[in-house]
């Protein structure tokens, strides 16, 4: 009994538990779900924070989504004032010492292990965060190599600042991250970005795996929710509600078009292929 108690808590010391922040995109939270439990390894609780916008969107996370994924939390967020409140709830009801937030926009395209990115932290107490949409194929690269993993120190601005990787795809000790969280005064994602990335420093280090593990693919913009600095980025011919629509008819995103995809932006543009 004593040997299968020292194990599970050796197990909890290893792996990273996830928060997925999702938006009124169930096809593409479909997708970074099914991406992230075929790709990753000792990933730990996995909640979901969803904030519909209206019903017919809700009945597609909660009659298509939740059943397919029972080892998921769903946690309905109804109000975007809510959403801070939901946030910090979830950071503090993380049970590992490491957690990794997302949004539905976020695809894992290569395989790795959790627990290599949890030893790089140990090895490395002066990194703040570990990335994984960065990497030697990231456009700018510019970092001392040590093995499978490199570190760099954050720049101001592009694909390698802190702010464009203060939060979406980054893994943070629970220790340092919450604090940080519980004292932010935000009511959405993109406020939350904002305040996170006034803590850069010159000297502010971090880790990624040598090639990126995770992309993000933009296709439709939500209003209210996404940050101003990203709106170019997003196609405006697709509505919450065309995308709905995909899987609503029982469609989902080809998850074999992102295996081993070789980008250079940590943000891309990408047309999907739909299948059944």
């Amino acid at each position: 009994m004593v040997f299968l108690i020292i194990l599970f808590f050796l197990n909890l010391l290893s792996v990273v538990d996830v928060i997925v922040i999702s938006r009124s995109r169930p096809l593409q939270l479909n997708l970074c779900l099914e991406t992230l439990l075929a790709k990753t390894q000792n990933t730990g609780k996995v909640t979901v924070l969803y904030l519909p916008s209206d019903k017919n969107i809700i009945t597609l996370y909660k009659h298509k989504l939740e059943p397919n994924y029972s080892s998921i939390n769903f946690k309905r967020v109804y109000y975007i004032k809510n959403f801070s409140f939901s946030l910090r709830l979830a950071l503090a009801s993380c049970e590992s010492d490491y957690v990794l937030f997302l949004t539905d926009e976020m695809v894992f395209t290569r395989d790795f292990d959790f627990a290599d990115c949890v030893l790089a932290l140990q090895r490395h107490p002066d990194a703040y965060s570990f990335s994984l949409r960065l990497g030697a194929n990231i456009s700018n690269y510019s970092a001392s190599s040590e093995g499978d993993f490199i570190q760099y120190n954050y720049n101001k601005n592009g694909d390698w600042s802190f702010k464009a990787n203060c939060l979406e795809g980054v893994i943070y000790r629970k220790s340092d991250i919450l604090p940080l969280i519980k004292n932010s005064k935000f009511k959405n994602l993109s406020q939350l970005t904002e305040e996170l990335s006034t803590y850069y420093h010159y000297n502010l280090k971090g880790l990624s795996f040598t090639n990126s593990k995770l992309v993000k693919v933009v296709v439709n913009y939500v209003p209210g929710f996404n940050s101003k600095l990203s709106d170019t980025w997003h196609r405006q011919d697709y509505s919450v509600y065309d995308l709905a629509s995909i899987f609503l008819r029982g469609y989902k995103i080809d998850s074999s078009d992102f295996d081993d995809l070789y980008n250079t932006n940590t943000v891309i543009q990408k047309e999907f292929n739909y299948i059944k």
